[in-house]
């Protein structure tokens, strides 16, 4: 368990109790973006889409090149590899962790 004063997930200290942690960091998360740049890694081309909220994108076609890009090593999704914009649950769970365990 952290001790007062050490720094925590959201950047906050750690008050006297573990609730004043879950209230710190409840209050600074941000709002989840549903939308997202991928840019293809072949060509270079660039297209935002709207990403699921229930789902993980695993595969998806570039229009320009139809190279077809999945997620590399250690990625949930097509949009935690080649987006501007992590998916929305690795966004809720504020890190780079899969969110499709």
């Amino acid at each position: 368990m952290p001790t007062v004063g050490t720094n925590v997930c959201c950047g906050g200290l750690v008050g006297s109790t573990p609730v004043h942690l879950e209230v710190r960091c409840s209050l600074m998360q941000e709002a989840i973006v549903l939308s997202s740049t991928l840019t293809c890694p072949v060509c270079g081309h660039c297209k935002t889409e709207t990403m699921p909220t229930d789902a993980c994108i695993y595969f998806y076609e570039c229009e320009h090149c139809k190279e077809l890009l999945s997620p590399l090593v250690g990625h949930c999704c097509v949009f935690c590899s080649y987006g501007s914009i992590k998916c929305p649950p690795v966004q809720a769970a504020g890190s780079t962790a899969g969110c499709c365990g």
